[in-house]
């Protein structure tokens, strides 16, 4: 039922979401000390004005980066600040200065930033106001804006104007596109973009008035690049900046690039965009991954170039594909096997090992200075081939046989690109996902698209082949083209009691089936309802208790749900802030007879999949017995299973552990098993689960509920990785911008957490909840960074990243990746 469909689009809109695309960018790199300048002939006007431009950052390392200022005798300048926070000095000597709270750390797409100027306001709240995304941002670290109708000294003066550095320091590294700024109007987002289907999204700026210094820069012409399209002619100089800077890489045709986020603990040094790494050879600590993983369907290319020789036998180059768990791992030799979680093509002793197996080739590689390695991955039939400057060695990838076997493709394990060395060398690799043939200036441009028009390729793309960019991702389980959005099947709100009963919760956006709600700073019950057992019915994953009869959950409204009031239950007590979760099914359910007990079920759909659902049965106490889930061509990746009429521990199957291990959700245990007792040792099918004969899961005559998620393509992951214990946590790719987010250590005892978006709306999250326990929500910070495309660690703590240790994790989508923004 998956509908995996690519959907192409012309001029890289995304098969037709853009209504106005931007398609290309301007790389600055912050090691050429690269930057644009213009000196305006007159000042503008001296107290309004308005800035805004979408960027994409590169590396993070050294992150005090100029977007854009003027430097005089004193200096004004917007820039993101060592700790990854947007400041904004403002004349500085006198120490104006405003910093915003939220840190952006995301490399893997596009922020819009607005600035928004007007100092004759009467407000001071109001004279310089920050939007990221279409939002403002409204909490600040520090807050001391500039007198009421302040002139300024130096922005919109004739002062030398910079984008990209502050002069000769503060080197901008990333992407810019289309930078406007406008002269005499304080505007809001609304002129630069709109929200689509939750995603917000550029528009087209030539309609606005820019004022007598306001300028648009689009980099559309990389024989021009600092050329002025608002009709102006107010050109900029161009410093450290070439035509191969102009690069295919834009808002609305994202391309994937390495990944400083997602690389071992050795150090790897990242430059030009996050296309270039540059490190030595240590194989077990500098494996480094790209912000993109392969669809589980589909064929894709890519191009990396190497340079420096390999001067002994003992060094060696590895890349190829590579399980994103094992990256975490933060050692790929062990996985050097055929029996291991990725291909990869290697080089020893001037020969060439793709998956264990040695094939003769030329010195080549080993004797230049550089050499093109282009990789063709078919996810369908799973194979991959290997060319070295045009020169496939392993066989034809126009054909689906030959080339060397994918381990498990389209299974549970997701694959992105990798790069690597080993054997004490150092070297560089330059990638090109079709953002740039000429590998940042050092090769001639290929002039090559892949199968949809996208891209420039070095060599040529085999036919049905395309790039890695969001143009190609396919729409997976969320049609985001016919405005359908992950709210509209998943859903979290916030409120604050006021002890009424029957009090409607609106907002959620749907008819929930099922609903969970806890009180954030009281001790008190994490609750779970649904609509297959009825109103006031409620389960309480802290505990172990029956099902009882209350009103927490009241009812499944058409948006929302009502609650009662709080009566002991902390749902809705006078002041008490509260969050709820909320899942559509469809309603109090129907039967099934799919398995050997027969079940009543509530299944949850999206116009392409069917994904969660509610499922109760009745135990027979039979070892083997199966339950039908309900899901109907998709099988459930993690099921949570709980007694209703007993006193019983809540018991979950997470398709990473297996069926022969459970854990426990109303505990901190560790995972138990391998045991027949939980889930028979059988995983479960597209159509029912497996229970076994204990009376967790299985008891004669007790009444059970189930509820069951299952792997969605840009909508839901169920999926694993293992913690580095370092504040430069590990990263984890789930294919979508998080909104809600649980994660469990199997291997020691510790509490499962869960993270969302409502509660943190920026980074870092750190409110997390503890489903096992009675306990108020704890604020630790930091915690971990919620990005476009996955989410990282930013502390060792225990309960999401110990150093070395196993955790499960469930997330669910605020937007896919095809289309996110940055976070």
């Amino acid at each position: 039922m998956f509908n995996n469909q690519v959907i192409a689009g012309s001029s890289g809109q995304g098969g037709g979401f853009y209504d106005f695309p931007i398609d290309q960018s301007l790389r600055f790199n912050q090691g050429d000390s690269a930057k644009l300048s213009w000196t305006p002939a007159s000042s503008g006007n001296s107290n309004t004005w308005t800035w805004s431009g979408w960027v994409k950052r590169g590396t993070l390392s050294n992150p005090s980066y100029h977007l854009f200022g003027a430097v005089g005798s004193t200096y004004d300048a917007i820039w993101f600040d060592s700790n990854n926070r947007i400041q904004f000095v403002i004349d500085s000597a006198n120490a104006y200065n405003m910093i915003w709270s939220p840190v952006f750390r995301d490399v893997g797409a596009f922020y819009h930033l607005l600035m928004r100027v007007d100092t004759t306001q009467a407000s001071a709240a109001d004279r310089i106001r920050l939007y990221v995304n279409g939002e403002q941002v409204t909490a600040l670290n520090t807050n001391n804006p500039p007198s009421q109708n302040y002139n300024w000294l130096n922005i919109n003066t004739t002062d030398t104007h910079y984008i990209g550095a502050n002069n000769t320091s503060a080197y901008f590294d990333g992407y810019m596109a289309d930078v406007n700024f406008i002269d005499g109007q304080a505007l809001d987002p609304t002129s630069f973009g709109e929200l689509k289907s939750g995603i917000w999204i550029p528009k087209d700026t030539a309609g606005l008035t820019f004022g007598t210094n306001g300028f648009r820069l689009q980099y559309g012409d990389s024989a021009a690049i600092g050329d002025d399209t608002s009709g102006n002619t107010n050109d900029w100089t161009v410093n450290n900046l070439v035509a191969s800077d102009v690069v295919l890489d834009g808002v609305t045709n994202n391309f994937a690039t390495m990944n400083p986020l997602a690389k071992g603990s050795g150090t790897v040094t990242f430059s030009e965009g996050n296309l270039k790494s540059s490190f030595t050879f240590i194989l077990a600590t500098t494996e480094h991954g790209s912000t993109y993983t392969l669809p589980q369907s589909g064929k894709w290319y890519w191009e990396q170039r190497f340079t420096g020789a390999l001067t002994n036998g003992s060094q060696a180059l590895l890349c190829g594909i590579m399980d994103v768990d094992t990256l975490t791992v933060g050692n790929s030799g062990n996985k050097l096997t055929s029996s291991g979680d990725y291909v990869t093509f290697y080089t020893y002793n001037n020969r060439m090992y793709i998956n264990n197996s040695f094939t003769e080739y030329t010195s080549e590689i080993a004797t230049q200075t550089s050499a093109i390695v282009g990789f063709a991955v078919d996810m369908d039939n799973g194979h991959l081939w290997v060319h070295v400057n045009g020169t496939y060695i392993n066989g034809t990838p126009n054909f689906s046989t030959g080339g060397n076997k994918v381990a498990s493709p389209n299974t549970d394990s997701t694959y992105m690109p990798f790069f690597n060395g080993n054997g004490g060398g150092s070297g560089t690799w330059i990638a090109n996902f079709g953002q740039d043939s000429t590998f940042a200036g050092n090769e001639t441009a290929g002039g090559n698209t892949d199968a949809n028009g996208y891209g420039d390729f070095k060599y040529a793309v085999p036919s049905s082949y395309l790039a890695l960019c969001s143009a190609n991702l396919p729409t997976g389980a969320i049609n985001t083209l016919n405005d359908e959005t992950p709210k509209d099947y998943f859903n979290t709100v916030l409120w604050t009691g006021d002890n009424t009963n029957n009090r409607q919760i609106t907002g959620v956006g749907f008819q929930p089936s099922l609903v969970a709600a806890k009180s954030r700073p009281a001790i008190s019950g994490f609750n779970w309802a649904d609509a297959v057992r009825g109103g006031t019915k409620y389960l309480q994953s802290n505990t172990t208790n029956a099902e009882g009869t209350a009103n927490i959950i009241m009812s499944f409204d058409s948006d929302g749900f009502s609650v009662g009031d709080g009566n002991g239950y902390d749902v809705n007590k006078s002041g008490e802030a509260v969050v709820g979760w909320s899942w559509k099914a469809n309603g109090s359910g129907v039967s099934n007879t799919d398995g050997s007990i027969t079940s009543t079920v509530s299944v949850g759909a999206t116009s392409q999949q069917n994904w969660v659902s509610v499922a109760s049965y009745t135990g027979n106490g039979t070892a083997g017995a199966t339950v039908g889930h309900g899901l109907d061509g998709t099988v459930p990746d993690m099921i949570i299973v709980k007694s209703r009429d007993n006193a019983r521990d809540w018991r979950v199957y997470h398709s990473s552990l297996g069926s022969a291990y459970t854990l426990d959700f109303n505990t901190i245990n560790a995972v138990a098993g391998p045991s027949t007792a939980y889930w028979n040792s059988t995983d479960p099918t597209s159509s029912v689960f497996s229970i076994g004969s204990v009376t967790t899961v299985n008891g004669s005559g007790e009444d059970y509920i189930a509820y069951c998620f299952a792997n969605a393509e840009n909508l839901c992951r169920v999926g694993k990785y293992t913690g580095n214990g370092s504040t430069d946590g590990v990263f984890v790719h789930t294919g979508h911008r998080p909104a809600f987010l649980l994660i469990k250590e199997t291997g020691n005892a510790n509490s499962w957490e869960l993270f969302d978006t409502a509660r943190d709306p920026d980074n870092v999250a750190s409110q997390r909840i503890f489903p096992n326990s009675s306990i108020a929500e704890a604020t630790t910070n930091p915690s971990l960074d919620i990005l476009s495309n996955g989410f990282k660690a930013r502390a060792g703590n225990t309960g999401i990243n110990r150093s070395g240790g196993s955790y499960i994790f469930l997330s669910i989508s605020e937007q896919p990746f095809k289309f996110a923004n940055a976070r």
